[in-house]
């Protein structure tokens, strides 16, 4: 389907907007065959012929300088994406999951913000309740023969 899109005459009007606009909807079609095979040996072919359908995307050129010019730009964005923006997603995607981690594990954090913005349970009911529920634990394991 995508190879008879190529050689249709709104692709080669538009040639490199498409060529670009396909090489950066590959980045998330990786991630998902990645997540859907769940192998790198499965993986790897799948987005190999992916890779082979785009690059001949840049036959469907109306000239010899179109074609040059899109296979130029698509080497460029492979360099870019390969060097840089593995780098920075794996970058993004760390950061992230630290921040995650921080705001579940700090609840002296979510207490101060309580008490600043007024919320509607206080900080003061809330140690409250969780020394009443440790009571009640206390007393209940007590009783138990």
């Amino acid at each position: 389907l995508m190879w008879e899109f190529t050689y249709s005459g709104f692709f080669s009007a538009q040639a490199l907007l498409f060529i670009i606009g396909f090489n950066f909807a590959m980045i998330p079609i990786d991630g998902v065959l990645s997540q859907a095979v769940r192998e790198e040996l499965l993986q790897v072919p799948l987005s190999t012929a992916c890779s082979v359908v785009l690059f001949i995307g840049t036959l469907g050129a109306e000239d010899f300088s179109d074609f040059c010019e899109g296979f130029f730009i698509e080497l460029i964005i492979g360099i870019v994406e390969r060097l840089f923006l593995g780098y920075i997603f794996n970058f993004i995607g760390s950061v992230s999951e630290r921040v995650t981690t921080w705001v579940k594990t700090r609840a002296w954090f979510w207490a101060a913000i309580l008490r600043v913005t007024g919320g509607r349970i206080h900080a003061s009911s809330l140690t409250r309740a969780a020394a009443s529920a440790d009571e009640e634990e206390d007393e209940a394991e007590l009783d138990q023969p």
